[in-house]
């Protein structure tokens, strides 16, 4: 009897090492199984941050941005080609330093040829329009503000250019107008150089600004003025008007207008003695809107 009761004993002993030992291996697979999802999660979380990173390179101008997922990422599938854009990057940034500051037109356009990048195609675009504007202004014609508009037809200073536009259309010196300067310089010239004061009267204001060296002259202190100029000796004069004559345009009050003539006159002499007989001078004068002279002035430049 006693050997049947610890044989029943020993039964339910064996049955708990056999439950304790399914138990340690359950502890053992959980502890393995938790491992593993750290892990995957931990790769799952890198992918994502990788794609993220990947995602901010996407129209990014700050090389520091790609120097930082290649350090973060050397591996990742996308690394060559972050590597070749970073490249490019530094290539066109470096180019547009170059040129930012002091750039001339063809400067940038060249830039926007050899890069077409949409950001940097708009600032180039905005440069030459700046450029384009100061050389409108630089030369003030009517066909310089003209080719400014046709150029930049939403340019940034297109209101500028057509306030100045109107402007200079108001101030441009038709050739009726260059004509008429012309014609009465010609004949001033000619009366000059004949000493003849009843005509070269004709083409005078009656108090002029300045005549010669004297400022604030009255026709009759011209006229003394011109006449001390000749003596016995000299058999003839001529005076001529050079090839070249610059008229400028000036609105006045009351809607009347001033001229500006810079040119150069040649002086051929005849005399009986020895002397002076050719003479080159550079001259300016100025008219009112009737053409008469206000103001003359001449410089000898060269003389024979």
């Amino acid at each position: 009897m006693k050997k049947k009761q610890e044989g029943v004993a020993e039964e339910p002993v064996k049955k708990r090492r056999v439950w304790l030992s399914v138990l340690i291996w359950l502890v053992v697979l959980l502890l393995l199984g938790g491992g593993g999802a750290a892990f995957y999660y931990q790769m799952e979380k890198q992918k994502q941050s990788e794609a993220a990173c990947y995602d901010i390179l996407a129209g990014n101008y700050e090389v520091a941005d790609y120097e930082d997922f290649l350090q973060r990422f050397p591996g990742s599938v996308h690394a060559e080609e972050v590597r070749k854009r970073m490249g490019a990057l530094k290539q066109m940034l470096n180019a547009w330093h170059a040129i930012e500051q002091n750039g001339t037109k063809s400067d940038f356009v060249n830039f926007k040829n050899n890069f077409r990048d949409p950001r940097y195609d708009h600032l180039c675009d905005a440069k030459i329009d700046s450029l384009d504007w100061m050389s409108a202004q630089g030369i003030g014609t009517v066909a310089a503000y003209e080719t400014y508009l046709l150029q930049h037809a939403e340019g940034r200073y297109v209101f500028e250019a057509q306030v100045a536009l109107e402007q200079a259309r108001a101030v441009q010196v038709h050739p009726g107008e260059q004509a008429s300067i012309s014609d009465a310089l010609e004949g001033f010239l000619r009366a000059f150089g004949n000493n003849d004061e009843m005509s070269y009267r004709l083409y005078l204001a009656p108090t002029l600004s300045k005549f010669l060296s004297k400022n604030n002259v009255s026709q009759d202190e011209v006229a003394a003025m011109i006449s001390a100029m000749y003596n016995g000796h000299i058999m003839s004069c001529l005076f001529s008007l050079g090839d070249t004559l610059n008229v400028t345009k000036q609105i006045v009050e009351d809607g009347k207008f001033t001229y500006h003539a810079s040119f150069s006159i040649d002086q051929h002499i005849e005399r009986d003695n020895d002397g002076k007989t050719y003479g080159q001078y550079a001259a300016e004068a100025t008219f009112d809107n009737r053409y008469l002279i206000t103001s003359f002035t001449m410089s000898e430049v060269s003389r024979r």
